[in-house]
């Protein structure tokens, strides 16, 4: 169920072993099998099943600590709180550092981060959306130095309740740790852990195949254990990279070769493949998602 990694001078895939000691033995304690560091009362929360409070714990360590500025000493750690937490659902935001706020009469929120790339570049970009919100909104995201990742002042939802900021492409690729995400008056302190592999999905220019057979190679991430599989999609754009036709899913045949959508459809000069992943932490998605593009001509050529 855990990763065989060592961390914490504890191997991760001993956390349920050690839970059933502590559980069957009422003198048993964590403190006798956890090495004194600062990701220690994570690791004793996790231990009892306190998926809330060992993702407290976290935020505190990573706001005050910052020997954890390298992601691998606490990302096993926080794939477990999202285990035992229904892949974050139900971590609420009640961090002891960031005032206690719900997303009560906000709306959806996503925070994305992406990465773009077609056949001659590569990009980094942040987003941040609201779904379901009548209101003209504020939006900032820092992180625990003060540095302002994001900001979008007087955000006007479009008919559908629907706004977003986002970053212009080719920005750096986000740190992990502790954020503090700002929408209007209310604060949210969210984890984010950027996953750095950008091979999910590749262009092969060597691909002459009919049908398109090897011009998109896909490397799926393994996903977060107790959250959804990544998803892998198709989305038509025009010239100016708008969405001309609805996003649909990519199939793939009994060779696992991908199969090209039939024909671009009409003010299609883009095709998209996406690959996306997301978690949750409390009421606020965490979405990751790659996006390859190729231009209509190139699409033409193999189908």
């Amino acid at each position: 169920m855990f990763r065989n990694v060592q961390r914490n001078g504890l191997a991760l895939d001993h956390l349920a072993l050690l839970g059933i000691v502590v559980i069957s033995s009422s003198a048993a304690k964590a403190d006798d099998w956890l090495m004194p560091t600062p990701l220690k009362p994570t690791y004793e929360a996790l231990l009892n099943q306190q998926s809330i409070l060992a993702w407290q714990e976290l935020q505190m360590m990573l706001g005050r600590d910052k020997s954890l500025l390298d992601s691998k000493l606490w990302e096993d750690a926080f794939d477990i709180i999202l285990e035992q937490s229904n892949c974050g659902k139900q971590l609420t935001n009640q961090g002891a550092m960031i005032a206690n706020e719900t997303t009560d009469g906000i709306g959806q929120i996503t925070v994305s981060l992406i990465s773009r790339a077609n056949i001659n570049y590569q990009a980094k970009q942040l987003k941040v959306s609201i779904d379901g919100t009548p209101d003209i909104t504020n939006i900032e995201l820092s992180d625990m130095s003060g540095k302002q990742w994001l900001k979008g002042n007087n955000l006007t939802p479009d008919k559908d309740g629907y706004l977003e900021v986002e970053t212009e492409d080719g920005g750096n690729q986000l740190p992990s740790g502790l954020y503090r995400l700002k929408v209007n008056d209310r604060f949210f302190p969210i984890i984010l852990a950027p996953d750095d592999e950008d091979g999910w999905v590749k262009f092969n220019s060597h691909s002459n195949a009919k049908g398109g057979k090897g011009l998109f190679n896909y490397s799926l991430p393994e996903g977060k254990t107790g959250c959804s599989k990544p998803l892998v999609m198709w989305q038509w754009l025009d010239e100016d990279f708008n969405t001309v036709a609805p996003t649909e899913s990519v199939t793939f045949s009994h060779n696992d070769d991908v199969i090209l959508p039939e024909r671009a459809p009409e003010g299609g000069q883009w095709l998209s493949s996406i690959v996306s992943q997301k978690y949750y932490q409390g009421e606020i998605a965490i979405r990751q998602d790659r996006r390859l593009t190729i231009p209509v001509s190139v699409f033409q050529q193999v189908r």
